[in-house]
């Protein structure tokens, strides 16, 4: 029967080999675990990951800073680093933005203007070219692609009217072939034009009228009478308000009530209704 038998050199040969399989899988281990540091791994990151800017007055402006990391072990190239504006020109990028390279843990901020111009809403995004071509879906202009393009949604908030008024149950009182009058501030508090379509006593017609005056310098109210023109307003734009009389005539001592109704384009509140009571008290 044969045996087998090792000699010194094909020893040497066998620990040389397990010796180079030992140095290749734990160098791939190295390469793939993004956790060691110096293997070429990149990782970008952007905080937030979408930028958003609220309602602000018209020729008033806004800052927003988007700050690029780098959560890799490796250098990040950031370059051909753009601000487009989808819809208008209102958005803006701050300062130069050069190609950058982003050291592992380092960061760098990128600062975007808003100044808007009308009451639309404005969009766009930043794209940035990068090295990281295994970027996270939520930066990825082309998810899957691995072309390391980046892509970070820039938005703003429309301008939007709103409607507030001093009071939506108005009290009277007063005696048979009587007057009483009341008060009601209409002013809108939005940032866009409140366009109103109408403003109309509903019910209670033969007991309840209303008149339109303007606010006074130094808030000196009520005008007389003789001096309110009885359609109502149109347009209010931002900041502006009017005063609406409403006056009580009742025929009798008995409880009254009455309704006006204001409708506009508020998006919040399109139909407003106004409480008349008369002689309840």
């Amino acid at each position: 029967m044969k045996t087998s038998t090792s000699t010194p050199i094909s020893s040497g040969r066998n620990l040389l080999l397990l010796a180079l399989s030992f140095l290749i899988a734990t160098g791939s281990i190295a390469c793939s675990d993004p956790s060691i540091e110096g293997t070429g791994n990149v990782s970008f990151v952007a905080e937030p990951a979408s930028l958003l800017f609220t309602n602000i007055d018209q020729g008033d402006f806004q800052q927003q800073t988007l700050v690029v990391r780098n959560n890799g072990g490796s250098d990040l190239t950031l370059s051909n680093i753009e601000l487009v504006n989808t819809t208008g020109n209102s958005l803006s990028p701050v300062g130069d933005w050069d190609d950058v390279t982003v050291e592992p843990d380092g960061a760098i901020d990128l600062t975007v203007e808003y100044a808007p111009q009308d009451e639309d809403q404005h969009e766009g995004y930043i794209t940035i070219e990068t090295n990281d071509l295994q970027l996270a879906s939520e930066f990825a202009c082309n998810p899957g692609d691995g072309d390391g393009l980046a892509c970070i949604p820039v938005e703003t908030q429309g301008f939007a009217p709103e409607l507030h008024v001093s009071r939506t149950q108005v009290p009277f009182q007063a005696p048979p072939d009587g007057l009483d009058e009341n008060y009601v501030q209409l002013r809108n508090i939005g940032g866009g034009t409140l366009d109103i379509s109408r403003i109309e006593v509903t019910d209670g017609q033969q007991d309840y009228a209303i008149s339109f005056f303007e606010e006074l310098d130094g808030g000196d109210m009520p005008q007389p009478r003789s001096d309110d023109r009885t359609e109502a307003p149109t347009v209010l734009e931002p900041g502006e308000g009017i005063f609406m009389r409403v006056i009580f005539t009742p025929d009798d001592e008995d409880p009254s009530y009455g309704n006006v109704r204001i409708e506009s384009n508020d998006p919040f509140q399109s139909t407003l209704d106004i409480e008349l009571l008369g002689n309840t008290g």
